[in-house]
C-alpha cells in the first residue's frame, strides 16, 4: 500500500493540472461564458504577465531609440500653433476602431475616452503602446518625410466591486504633441534673413479615475486630470547680408493645470422600452471642464555663442470645455458599430499671446466596428478581432479662409496571446490641411503596437 501510494503522488507531481476545487472551477466557467472569451489553452496567467512587462522593456527602449524628441524635422508644421497636434487616445482596442468607443463598457480592455466604461471589469488590466509617425508633407515648393516614435502612454485598472461595476483607474498618456521644422524668409528687421524654425515637447496627462453603477443600466464615471509639459522653440537666423551678425532666438514654456472628466453610460434601452433587440444598444456622454493653464516662460537671444535673457515671466491660458456622446450597438453577439461626436469650444481669447491664426471650435466625427471571436473559436487564427474605421476632423485652427481638416481611416487587429490577453495593433492614414495659399498638405501615417494583458488580483474565491 506504501508502495502505491508513492506511485500516486509521483503522478500527481508529474500532472500539468492544477488541481482547483469544484467552486473555483464553476465560477472560472461562469466567467469564460460572460466575458465572451475564448478558453484556450495558452501559457498560464502569470507567464502572460511576465510577457507583458518584458515586452513593455521593449516598448520603453524603442521609444528611448526612435521616440526621443530632439529639435528636428520629424513631424508637421501645422502643431507649431496653439498646444500642438492634440492626441486623442481612446486605448489599445478602440485606437484600430479610429479611437471611438464613448458608449464602450464591458470585460478586456481600458476605455480611455470615458471613465465610465470601466464598469465591466472582472479582472484587474494593464496596457501600454507605442506609436510610430510618418509624415508626408508638401506645399508648392517641394516635398520632405519625417517619422518619429512615441510612446502612448500606460494605464492600470482594476475592479473594486463587480456587482456596484466599481472599478479604479491609473493613466500617464500623451495630451497634445509639438514636433515641426520649418523655413522661411523674413525682412522685417531691413535686412533680408533665412530663418529655420525648430519645435519640440508638448503636454502630458496623468489621471485618477473610477466608475459606478447605482442601478442596472446606468454607468457613472470620473477622472482627475493632471496636464503638464513644455515646449521648446527655436529660430535660427541667418542674414544675406554679411554686415548683419547672425542670431539664434530660444523660447521654452512650462505648462501645468488641472482639470475633471464626467462620463456616463446608459444600457438599459430593452428594459425601459420592453424591447429585447435594444439589449445591446449603449449610449454615452462624456464631458471634461476647462481649465486655466499656468505658464512659465523663458526667452533668450544667442549672438556668437553669448546668451542674452530676454524674459522670464508667467502667465496662463485656457483650456476650453469639451464634450462628446457616442452610441453602439453588438451585433449577433460578435460585431459592434460605434459612432462619436467630440466638440471643444476653442476661441483667440483662450491664449494670453496673439496667435498668428485663426482660432476656431474644433470637432471630430468618427465610426468604428470591430468583429470579435466566435465563442467556440480554439485555434490562433479564429480567436482575432478585426477592427476598422473612419474619422474626420475639423482642427481648431485656420490659416487665413483655409480651414485645417483631417480625414482619416483605420484598421487594425487583436492578436490573443494568452488568457485574457492581448497584442493589439492598429493604423491610421490621414490626410490634413491642403496646398492652397501657400499651404502644407500632409499624409501621415501612424502605426501603434500596444499590449492589454489582465489577471485576478484583489479578487477573493471561496474554497470547497
Amino acid at each position: 500500500m506504501k508502495r502505491n501510494a508513492i506511485l500516486r503522488l509521483l503522478k500527481n507531481s508529474q500532472s500539468n493540472v492544477i488541481p482547483r476545487s469544484p467552486r473555483r472551477t464553476r465560477d472560472l466557467t461562469l466567467k469564460f461564458e460572460q466575458k465572451n472569451e475564448i478558453p484556450r489553452r495558452f501559457a498560464p496567467r502569470n507567464d502572460i504577465f511576465i510577457l507583458f512587462y518584458r515586452s513593455l522593456i521593449f516598448l520603453l527602449v524603442a521609444f528611448a531609440v526612435f521616440g526621443t524628441s530632439t529639435l528636428s524635422a520629424n513631424g508637421s508644421v501645422y502643431s507649431r500653433f496653439g498646444v500642438g497636434d492634440r492626441s486623442l487616445y481612446g486605448g489599445s482596442r478602440l485606437y484600430a476602431m479610429a479611437n471611438t468607443g464613448l458608449s464602450l463598457h464591458g470585460d478586456g480592455f481600458i476605455n480611455l475616452l470615458n471613465p465610465a466604461g470601466l464598469a465591466g471589469l472582472t479582472e484587474t488590466r494593464i496596457s501600454a503602446g507605442f506609436e510610430y509617425l510618418n509624415f508626408s508633407s508638401e506645399d508648392n515648393l517641394g516635398k520632405g518625410t519625417y517619422a518619429r516614435g512615441e510612446f502612448q502612454g500606460i494605464a492600470f485598472a482594476f475592479p473594486l466591486s463587480k456587482d456596484d461595476g466599481a472599478s479604479l483607474l491609473f493613466e500617464f498618456s500623451p495630451y497634445s504633441s509639438v514636433h515641426y521644422s520649418t523655413e522661411r524668409v523674413d525682412t522685417q528687421v531691413g535686412a533680408t534673413s533665412n530663418q529655420k524654425l525648430y519645435g519640440s515637447g508638448g503636454l502630458t496627462n496623468y489621471g485618477v479615475g473610477g466608475s459606478y453603477s447605482p442601478w442596472q443600466g446606468m454607468i457613472f464615471g470620473f477622472k482627475f486630470n493632471y496636464l503638464f509639459g513644455g515646449i521648446h522653440q527655436l529660430n535660427n537666423i541667418d542674414f544675406t547680408d554679411p554686415t548683419f551678425t547672425d542670431s539664434e532666438l530660444r523660447r521654452f514654456s512650462y505648462h501645468s493645470g488641472v482639470n475633471f472628466t464626467f462620463g456616463g453610460i446608459y444600457h438599459g434601452f430593452a428594459e425601459l422600452f420592453d424591447s429585447p433587440s435594444l439589449e445591446h444598444l449603449s449610449l454615452g456622454a462624456v464631458l471634461t471642464t476647462a481649465t486655466t493653464m499656468d505658464v512659465r516662460e523663458e526667452s533668450f537671444h544667442v549672438v556668437d555663442q553669448i546668451e542674452d535673457t530676454l524674459r522670464i515671466g508667467s502667465g496662463s491660458f485656457t483650456l476650453p470645455l469639451s464634450f462628446g456622446v457616442g452610441v453602439s450597438y453588438l451585433f449577433s453577439e460578435r460585431y459592434t458599430i460605434s459612432g462619436d461626436v467630440q466638440v471643444q469650444d476653442w476661441k483667440p481669447e483662450n491664449f494670453s499671446t496673439q496667435q498668428s491664426v485663426n482660432i476656431r471650435r474644433s470637432t471630430r466625427l468618427g465610426i468604428g466596428f470591430e468583429a470579435q471571436p466566435a465563442r467556440d473559436a480554439n485555434s490562433f487564427s479564429s480567436g482575432i478581432a478585426y477592427r476598422a474605421g473612419i474619422a474626420y476632423h475639423a482642427s481648431y485652427i485656420k490659416i487665413g479662409n483655409e480651414p485645417i481638416d483631417e480625414l482619416l481611416m483605420s484598421g487594425g487587429l487583436g492578436l490573443p496571446i494568452g488568457f485574457g490577453s492581448r497584442i493589439n495593433l492598429g493604423l491610421h492614414v490621414g490626410f490634413r490641411g491642403t496646398t492652397n495659399n501657400n499651404l502644407q498638405k500632409d499624409t501621415i501615417v501612424r502605426l501603434s503596437v500596444s499590449l492589454s494583458a489582465g489577471d485576478t488580483w484583489f479578487l477573493r474565491y471561496e474554497e470547497e
